[in-house]
């Protein structure tokens, strides 16, 4: 009986049943899997992200202190608690929007101002990293997703351990967020050449440029990038339409810029000086000051163009994972600009901006003279985001070809990071909070304070130090070592204009104001002179660590 009911419900079923319940059970299955994939590159972008930030906070704690921090750091304490501006109250020698970013910051952080300025380093960045990321993704959008994911994560770890990235990572300097808003600067003008109305998205990506130009004046450079890849707009040649284009991305930098012409109104003779003449001062000072020396013989470092190659390739290209780079980008770069020379799509436009961008902002990386390694670091994103349009066009055809490219590009990786991997084996210094390297020179600071009055005023080239113990320093010395060892070289009459302190008129400055203490022990052939004062004024010297002194006013040594 059981046997008879079970035949004829399978008689009266409709033959559609079947077919319906298997197409469900299909989609589910493809909806799970889509699911998991998700769930998958969330995970992988999730980890990457972590492992960036970790790897850049650890090189924010080992960094030892720096001299170039110092007007970074000072000029936004001083904003923070004077109300003073660069250029029209003290020497300034940027473009000065990191200033206004950190006070800011330092608002919020009270007097922690390198570990936070670091921090804000280490997070832009770790941005930039995975802005790398993202774009590597959007120019594989068409490979599958394993092989999407294949080469983000291949160019993620030649840009994270990278020596460039790390020379700068984990210092207060510029360089980071003026990186970081070239990086979105293009991305913004590669997503505007895809939509109908790109004007927003052009006028957005010149904000960001704008942006990188008040935070370090050598982004600029990247801008003929700019308007020449406008050539190559997708479409039918139109010079309205490139013209149209240019007018959007030059308003976006007119506008980010307005606020640094406000303060070039305000004191345009100090603000040229900054941004201009002094570099020049600081040439003219390395003719005679070596940079470093090679046993007892003195390196002058830079001066031509020819010098400048020669670093390049002695200093940053033969170091073995950015020699690798360099290969990379030969072997995989040289097909994509000569392939689209003659088309109009939206792969010319954006292999031709990327490519243009590398040269053009290492325009900006040979201007500054002598030449550092950091300012190369600048380049960087752009050659790998070269690399990966070289590698996404050769990978577009057989999938044969697609595994052997792939598979040479995760041996470079795993070839360059053997070099680094101490790098990574260093994340360890994370677990040592008290040896963190800006907590022990916040530490100095609050030792300063409690040898001195709690409002003291310190006289040191090296602000940073008082400022952490909630010390006033002397504006004129926010640069630091910068103003006072070039001043020299400026008349007298210059020297009273731009406001700067050297070591021919700083006796005559403090004899009207007095400091509360001396910091010294940062460059002893610069601070020779303060010593002499302080030992002529009766200040009693009390080591601060085994290399620092400070020199306090004799009528505040307590008996």
């Amino acid at each position: 009986m059981e046997v008879e009911i079970s035949m004829i419900n399978k008689q009266e079923k409709p033959a559609g049943v079947d077919n319906k319940f298997k197409v469900s059970k299909a989609f589910d299955r493809l909806r799970n899997h889509r699911n998991t994939l998700k769930t998958a590159q969330v995970l992988i972008i999730v980890c990457l992200v972590l492992l960036a930030l970790a790897l850049n906070v650890s090189r924010v704690v080992r960094a030892d202190y720096y001299h170039d921090e110092d007007q970074f750091i000072a000029s936004a304490r001083l904003l923070l608690d004077e109300g003073l501006l660069p250029y029209r109250d003290y020497p300034y020698f940027h473009t000065p929007y990191l200033v206004f970013i950190y006070a800011l910051l330092f608002a919020l952080t009270g007097n922690y101002n390198l570990l936070s300025a670091r921090l804000f380093s280490a997070v832009c960045a770790t941005a930039s990293v995975m802005l790398v990321f993202w774009m590597v993704l959007y120019f594989f959008r068409n490979h599958q997703w394993k092989y999407r994911y294949l080469a983000a994560i291949g160019i993620f770890f030649l840009y994270l351990p990278n020596p460039l990235l790390a020379a700068i990572a984990g210092i207060s300097w510029n360089h980071n967020l003026s990186i970081l808003c070239m990086l979105g600067s293009l991305w913004l003008v590669l997503i505007g050449s895809q939509k109908v109305a790109p004007g927003i998205w052009f006028f957005a990506g010149g904000v960001l440029l704008g942006i990188a130009t008040g935070v370090r004046v050598s982004s600029i450079t990247i801008l003929p990038a700019f308007l020449l890849a406008l050539f190559w707009l997708p479409g039918n040649f139109s010079w309205k339409r490139i013209i149209r284009h240019a007018l959007f991305f030059g308003a976006g930098i007119g506008a980010a810029l307005l606020p640094l012409l406000g303060l070039f109104i305000s004191a345009p003779q100090q603000f040229i000086f900054g941004n201009l003449r002094y570099a020049q001062l600081n040439s003219i000072y390395r003719l005679d000051v070596p940079v470093a020396y090679d046993g007892v013989v003195p390196v002058y470092g830079t001066r031509s163009l020819v010098d400048k190659l020669g670093f390049l390739w002695n200093n940053v290209i033969t170091q073995p994972t950015n020699l690798l780079v360099f290969a990379t980008l030969v072997f995989f770069g040289w097909s994509v600009p000569l392939s689209h020379l003659r088309r109009n799509d939206d792969r010319a436009f954006r292999n031709m901006l990327v490519f243009a961008a590398i040269l053009w902002v290492a325009v900006g990386s040979f201007l500054p003279t002598p030449t550092w390694k950091q300012y190369f670091s600048a380049p960087l994103p752009f050659a790998l985001l070269a690399i990966a349009l070289g590698l996404a066009y050769l990978t577009q055809r057989t999938s044969q070809a697609r595994v052997w490219f792939m598979l040479l590009l995760v041996q470079l990786v795993l070839i360059a990071n053997v070099f680094v991997a101490q790098d990574f084996r260093r994340m360890s210094f994370l677990r040592y909070v008290d040896l963190w390297k800006p907590l022990v020179i916040h530490q100095v600071g609050t030792d300063i304070r409690e040898q001195i009055e709690p409002d003291g005023q310190v006289f040191t080239i090296a602000p940073i130090y008082p400022l952490e113990g909630g010390l006033r320093v002397y504006a004129p010395m926010v640069t630091g070592v910068l103003a006072f060892r070039t001043g020299s070289l400026l008349s007298e009459a210059i020297q009273q204009q731009q406001n700067i302190i050297s070591k021919d008129n700083f006796e005559t400055y403090l004899d009207e104001d007095l400091p509360e203490g001396i910091l010294v022990g940062f460059d002893q052939s610069v601070e020779q002179p303060i010593i002499q004062f302080a030992v002529k004024m009766g200040y009693q010297p009390h080591p601060m660590t085994e290399r620092l002194t400070l020199w306090v006013r004799p009528d505040l040594v307590h008996p």
